[in-house]
């Protein structure tokens, strides 16, 4: 293909295309692999990193024993060389005698995902990957780039051995697509919603990665990680969970941040490094002035005067030095031995020496051809990458006619060392310090005219299908100051987002929107989809304050409609907080609001509102009473997902009047026949919530079964995970103890995947219980303790409290008193701080076991008196069971026995077995 530079080199690396049966694709150094280091040639060094280099070569290290390697950041400030690092390691790793090969044995992969200051999108870095993978070119037809997605996934597919890794490939071959904008009719992509594609999406490319790990070890660099945004950074938190047998290794670049602060992407329980990069020592700076000073390309003594003025200049960091370096160049200011030509009083002033780095790369700019200044000063407005097909256009409605003047400029602009071709149809500036430059020193009027320019230029090329250019349009009309079509394009990109579940860009998108003069009911629509998203996000905080302005400016816009949706929205908000009081104002505000005006839809949110905030409250009766309202109106209005959440909620009731199931039964088929797997998948679980309810096993499991395939199909690895646990649920309830434990080890290998906390610890927690009933204590405990930890971890107090009791009890089975007194007194703590009745009695009712196991008389009394105030029947089973131990009475052991047996014949229950077989 020919031989192109890439950034942070300053060699030309050979780039090839390879052609065979199945299509004709080009191959990017980015996904191609090979082996040792390339030799230098004029114009290549790599000088003064030499330790470092050897420290990152020795970071792969796992890889090479087939493990993850973990994340390496290479900090450092602007222009310290930390692109130029990372590409001297592959240099190192790819060259035989010093070429890039195909044909040797290829040790690595090497993928590509840079970061951008300008397009800081969702998931920019790992979509402009995934086109360089596919060989997609936005110049193709669309057939063509159909064609080259397919023989490239093709290919992938063909090479994966592992069976599991092969089918998730094969599952998510349309998400893929969609990534990277190709749809297939019917695919799996077109039927998700906006949450599926984005969960899909992520764990798609993380199968991906996996895949090509399993045949090769890869190292992915993340160029400027300073700039990364926060769905990348969620894709790399989810990419390295449980992948330690997978030989990939993340490296990247990062400046610091601007309060000198290193950049973490969050990444837990993982290998970390960090390689720092300061100034580079004046012996090595004295052999890049050599190589650069010369204009014949030879190497001569630099003398010491000319060395310390340079590195003085440029207070030690190479891309100053070699800027510097190549201004004095240009300026015809060394003379034959390289000392500078001073005048001769031994003033600098009669050469003007820029006092600064910007001033020095705007001093080498206004030296070029006046065509060649005119170009880099319109490519500065694309962004640090940028397409020549847009940037020709954006010429050639100027004063250019020529595209093949055009393209001969753009070649000169690589010799000047301004920019560097990635790709034939791409280019990316050399530094990002070089487009800052060239971007500030240009009046305000001509980046008006210019970022105009570049949106008309976008427009007129891609109007066949603009989706995909809706952010940089807006962002290019923004900064022209176009209003109109800048809030047009802030909307549709916003749409864009939504539909794909990027809530981040969400939240950037809709807050830029709001500094535009907007109507009122655009405005009230905006700030509700930011409200939104930011909940989705988890800033609850910020989705509250979003609300109660929301809220503000309904009241005062004078809408009864928004007024009651703002305070639906921020009542929900309320309830899940906790904030009772303030929830229940807001549903009865809406209430009123809604039954006054007739509007059905939010009178149904408001009801749902209420029957939480009493159900919260305690007050059953009042909370069934507005799940009933909200039940009827659902009906009414055919609200198919409110109509469902209604009747879940009344599902202890419908269950005594024989007609939940069928309930349930209706609306999986409407959601069948709509095709809504997330619907179909939230019935199912429903419909097994009530056969375990009832104790009914045998259809508890081909529901859980049922919901497992639907889940599964769409990738919702979350309700992966609820549901083989809930499998284990229904074994260890008949006694398949072995069984149980089998789906809680599959449930932790996917709650671990996902940083699930409470799967996590229930997954611990259960599997401890399953070993207890086993008799295994030693794992029991072990177990356990894991539980409490990962409770800990994530804050988890109800769970920890659960565990700890769990712990008191495994200590009393093992006569271990002294610890199950310790472990008792955390619990009785927060049993007492939570207030849950459950708890407290499970802590009384130990306190009364410990109080025997250490001597005490009063044990028995202690549990009468609990009797007295317990009301359910297994709790007062439990009660006189320990009675019974404690006092060896019939009395109690057959009120045991009596109250176990009905427990028994209703439920099936193994743990009533086992007590009903110890006390006969």
């Amino acid at each position: 293909m020919g031989n192109f530079v890439y950034k942070g080199r300053l060699e030309k690396i050979p780039t090839y295309e390879l052609e065979n049966k199945a299509a004709r694709k080009r191959m990017s150094v980015y996904t191609e692999t090979s082996h040792r280091s390339f030799k230098n040639r004029q114009g290549n060094f790599f000088i003064g990193r030499e330790e470092e280099l050897d420290t990152l070569e020795r970071l792969l290290t796992p890889l090479q024993n087939a493990k993850f390697g973990g994340v390496v950041y290479v900090d450092g400030e602007a222009g310290l060389g930390k692109s130029h690092l990372i590409h001297a390691l592959k240099q190192r790793v790819f060259a035989v005698d010093g070429h890039l090969t195909l044909e040797t044995k290829l040790l690595y992969k090497w993928f590509y995902m840079p970061c951008d200051e300008i397009l800081k999108k969702s998931l920019n870095p790992v979509i402009h990957f995934l086109n360089e993978y596919f060989y997609q070119n936005e110049a193709d037809t669309l057939e063509t780039r159909k064609a080259n997605f397919e023989a490239r996934f093709n290919n992938l597919f063909q090479k994966t051995r592992d069976s599991a890794l092969k089918q998730e490939l094969k599952r998510t071959h349309s998400v893929l697509g969609g990534l990277v904008n190709l749809y297939w009719q019917g695919s799996l992509f077109e039927q998700l919603d906006a949450r599926g594609r984005y969960e899909n999406s992520l764990n798609a490319v993380k199968t991906l990665i996996k895949a090509e790990a399993s045949q090769q070890p890869i190292i992915i660099e993340l160029e400027d990680g300073h700039w990364i945004d926060s769905d990348t950074q969620h894709f790399l938190q989810i990419l390295t969970r449980n992948v330690d047998n997978y030989p990939f290794i993340i490296i990247s670049a990062c400046r610091y941040h601007d309060d000198g602060s290193q950049v973490d992407f969050g990444l837990k329980n993982i290998p970390e490094e960090r390689i720092q990069l300061n100034q580079i020592t004046k012996h090595s700076a004295r052999y890049m002035v050599a190589l650069l000073a010369d204009k014949k390309g030879g190497i001569r003594p630099v003398p010491d005067k000319t060395l310390d003025f340079i590195y003085q200049r440029g207070g030690g960091n190479p891309f100053f030095i070699e800027q510097i370096s190549l201004y004095l160049q240009e300026h015809g200011l060394f003379d034959a031995q390289l000392n500078l030509n001073l005048p001769v009083d031994g003033s600098t002033s009669a050469f003007q020496i820029p006092s600064t780095i910007n001033d020095v790369l705007i001093a080498r700019i206004d030296r070029l051809a006046a065509e060649l200044k005119e170009i880099v000063k319109t490519a500065s407005v694309l962004g640090q990458e940028f397409a020549i097909a847009i940037l020709s256009t954006m010429l050639l409605k100027t004063s250019f006619t020529d595209k093949v003047d055009i393209l001969r400029y753009i070649n000169a602009g690589e010799k000047e060392v301004i920019w560097e071709s990635i790709s034939e149809i791409r280019y990316i500036f050399k530094h990002a310090l070089i487009r800052e430059a060239v971007y500030e020193m240009q009046l305000k009027k001509q980046l008006r005219a210019l970022h105009k320019l570049a949106a008309e230029s976008i427009e007129e090329l891609y109007q066949s299908d603009l989706q995909p250019y809706y952010f940089s349009l807006a962002k290019h009309y923004e900064k022209a100051q176009v209003s109109n079509n800048a809030k047009y394009y802030l909307k549709k990109a916003g749409e864009i987002a939504q539909q794909n579940y990027q809530n981040q860009d969400v939240i950037r998108i809709y807050n830029r929107l709001l500094t535009y003069q907007l109507s009122v009911e655009e405005k009230l629509e905006t700030i509700e989809k930011m409200g939104h998203a930011l909940q989705l996000t988890g800033d609850w905080e910020q989705a509250i304050i979003e609300y109660q302005l929301l809220l503000a400016q309904a009241e005062q816009s004078g809408k009864p409609v928004w007024i009651a949706k703002a305070a639906n929205r921020l009542g929900d908000m309320f309830a899940k907080r906790g904030n009772v009081k303030e929830a229940l104002a807001l549903a009865n505000k809406s209430y009123k609001i809604c039954s006054q005006n007739g509007n059905k839809k939010e009178l149904v949110g408001a009801l749902k509102n209420l029957g939480v905030v009493y159900g919260m409250l305690g007050k059953r009766e009042k909370s069934r009473q507005h799940f009933n309202d909200m039940l009827a109106i659902a009906k009414d209005i055919h609200d198919v997902k409110a109509i469902v959440s209604a009747v879940f909620q009344l599902r202890e009731y419908l269950l005594k009047e024989g007609k939940l199931l069928d309930i349930f039964e209706k609306y999986l088929n409407i959601a069948e026949e709509k095709k809504d797997l997330r619907e179909m998948g939230r019935l199912l679980f429903y419909m097994g919530d009530i056969h375990l309810l009832t104790h009914n096993y045998t259809e508890a499991e081909k529901c859980n079964r049922r919901m497992y395939e639907v889940v599964q199909k769409t990738g919702d690895k979350q309700a992966m995970c609820y549901a083989i646990g809930d499998r284990g649920i229904i074994y260890a309830d008949q006694g398949r103890h072995e069984e149980a434990i089998a789906c809680y080890k599959e449930k932790m290998v996917l709650a671990y995947e996902l940083g699930d906390g409470y799967n996590v610890w229930e997954g611990l927690h259960n599997m401890s219980s399953a070993y207890s009933y086993l008799k295994k204590y030693t794992q029991a405990l072990s177990y356990l303790d894991e539980a409490i930890s990962a409770a800990k971890e994530h804050e988890l107090t109800r769970e920890l409290c659960i565990s700890l009791l769990a712990k008191v009890e495994q200590h009393l089975t093992l006569k271990q008193t002294d610890k199950a007194v310790a472990a008792h007194a955390q619990a009785s703590r927060l049993a007492q701080q939570i207030g849950a009745d459950e708890l407290l009695f499970y802590n009384a009712l130990q306190a009364a076991q410990i109080h025997f196991a250490t001597g005490g008389n009063d044990a028995p009394n202690q549990l009468l008196r609990l009797l007295a105030e317990t009301l359910e029947e297994d709790k007062q089973a439990d009660i006189y069971y320990e009675l019974w131990k404690m006092t060896s009475d019939s009395k109690p052991q057959k009120q045991a026995l009596e109250r176990y047996q009905r427990l028994y014949a209703q439920s099936k229950y193994h743990r009533y077995k086992v007590r009903l077989d110890e006390l006969q």
